[in-house]
């Protein structure tokens, strides 16, 4: 990786990662595991569709946003649950909401499954009744 030698596990460096295509050249905290490299990026949360739906059932939701990447790691948060997320596009994915209480919760992506976004777009969870109507004759 950009012809440097890495001796410690940790470190502090400058280069334009290939995981992250899109993210500004900018020092970067990395760990090197595996030859796996995880970065945390610019990815943004802009939108969902639907932003409301029931508590008591998964939905699937698109989230639409910027500097998505393609990986195992690709979660959404609704509130404090994560559910893993499907890829579509470096501005589009889709993941299923979790069981849920009714409540409003911000929805986040992270491309690492550790650094969320941090974007402020909510998801409405709705109360949902189920009436039982009996006829007696």
């Amino acid at each position: 990786m950009n012809n440097q030698d890495f001796t410690t596990l940790l470190q502090t460096f400058t280069y334009q990662s290939t995981q992250c295509p899109n993210a500004r050249l900018v020092p970067y905290f990395i760990a090197v595991i595996c030859n796996t490299v995880f970065c945390t990026d610019d990815s943004s949360v802009m939108g969902v569709s639907p932003s409301n739906g029931p508590a008591n059932r998964n939905v699937l939701v698109t989230v639409t946003g910027s500097e998505f990447v393609d990986s195992a790691n690709l979660y959404c948060r609704f509130g404090s649950r994560s559910t893993q997320a499907t890829f579509q596009t470096a501005t589009l994915l889709e993941c299923y909401t979790p069981p849920s209480d009714a409540s409003v919760v911000f929805v986040e992506v992270t491309n690492n499954n550790q650094d969320y976004t941090a974007s402020g777009v909510t998801f409405t969870f709705d109360c949902t009744l189920m009436f039982v109507c009996c006829f007696i004759f």
